[in-house]
């Protein structure tokens, strides 16, 4: 099994590329929303990653193994990947099998109640999506894809042969060092490479030219021109640090080690992700739910962050859409501010009249505007003690 994470921006084509094919080798696995909310979700994403994009193939001779712990494997992969959000990303999962290489794709939206997902970032969580591999294989005894391994090696020598050409323009040292940068990235990511060894041989397959070796950091020489390359990935101790021949057993006779030992190297390897995942978590707290000193009332986080992505979608009155997009989203802005201000003063009759007729007048408009029927959320309040009150 070897995982593969990209980002992109056009989810209407990745969508048309996985369904739109022979139904009896397509079918999807896994979805908490439709496809075509998932489209307008994503059209609200103001960012330009608006999903992450997960492959996840199979070597053919662990087909029956899949077909049979389809269910559990997926339910544990989907709970590594999405470990400790308190809003969870909309997730959508097809499997091909038009391949002799039985795989799937697993869509992400990157949004966790409006907010980045800061779900990848390939120089963090490397080490973290490896121990997720080795995790997932070993309990299930899966093997690694090496035919699919040898493909992507010649499409990566076929995608940076130009940099071993002698063209001027790409003579410029900090170009080099972007494009080599990228083409490390694709080998970790592909587990053509695991740690720095390996990731020398594989650059040495591919023609370049290792002049020197640091404590952290590698010099490639390409024609007359020498780029040190820095950074945690090439430091000398990352990675797992077995060969390339213990590399190949491991997938031939699956990895032998304890599962939860492998188990545990995931909460070692992923800390610096858990720590970004509790700052969004932290940052959606404050901006949904204010809590008194009193233990007074808070907003309820669940119910509100089922309606916030659709909010961001409100154009306003046609009179501001005319005007400017600017002006209708501080229309929006100005009546979710007016909303969050009365759910967290205190409490009182009239607040409970004007958030439900402002929450009424939003929904109004967003079912009007987007054809969207939001089901009806009702503030009301319940007294908890003589201190204070709860929505």
């Amino acid at each position: 099994m070897i995982i593969r994470i990209e980002s992109g921006s056009d989810l209407k084509e990745r969508f048309d590329y996985l369904l739109n094919r022979d139904p009896s080798v397509v079918s999807v696995l896994h979805r908490d929303l439709s496809e075509r909310a998932m489209l307008q979700l994503a059209d609200s994403i103001p960012r330009k990653n608006k999903f992450f994009s997960i492959v996840v193939s199979f070597a053919p001779e662990d087909r029956g193994k899949v077909e049979k712990n389809r269910q559990e494997i997926l339910s544990d992969l989907l709970g590594e990947l999405l470990k400790g959000y308190k809003i969870k990303p909309a997730t959508h999962v097809v499997e091909h099998r038009d391949d002799n290489c039985l795989h799937w794709h697993i869509t992400i939206l990157n949004d966790s109640g409006g907010k980045d997902t800061r779900f990848f970032w390939w120089k963090r969580d490397m080490s973290w999506l490896n121990a997720v591999q080795d995790y997932i294989r070993t309990k299930y005894n899966l093997a690694v894809p090496m035919h699919r391994q040898s493909s992507l090696r010649v499409n990566l020598s076929r995608r940076y042969k130009h940099l071993l050409e002698k063209i001027p323009e790409l003579r410029n040292r900090e170009h080099l060092r972007r494009k080599l940068h990228q083409l490390a990235e694709s080998l970790y990511r592909d587990r053509e490479a695991t740690n720095r060894e390996e990731l020398i041989e594989r650059f040495r397959e591919l023609g370049f030219e290792i002049t020197r070796k640091g404590r952290n950091y590698i010099t490639v020489k390409i024609g007359d021109i020498r780029v040190r390359l820095k950074g945690a990935i090439y430091d000398e101790s990352f990675g797992t640090n077995r060969t390339s021949s213990e590399k190949k057993s491991s997938a031939n006779q699956g990895d032998r080690r304890d599962p939860q030992q492998l188990r545990n190297q995931i909460d070692e390897a992923g800390r610096a992700r858990f720590n970004e995942i509790r700052k969004l978590n932290l940052s959606l707290d404050n901006h949904f739910s204010s809590h008194r000193d009193s233990g007074g009332s808070s907003l309820r986080l669940e119910d509100v962050g089922k309606i916030l992505s659709q909010l961001r979608k409100l154009p306003g009155s046609r009179s501001h859409r005319r005007k400017s997009l600017s002006s209708a989203r501080t229309l929006k802005e100005e009546r979710w501010r007016q909303l969050s201000v009365l759910a967290t003063s205190e409490a009182h009759q009239d607040l409970l009249e004007k958030t439900n007729k402002i929450l009424g007048e939003l929904l109004e408009e967003l079912n009007k505007h987007q054809k969207v029927q939001i089901p009806k959320f009702v503030f009301d309040f319940v007294k908890e003690d003589s201190h204070g009150m709860s929505i």
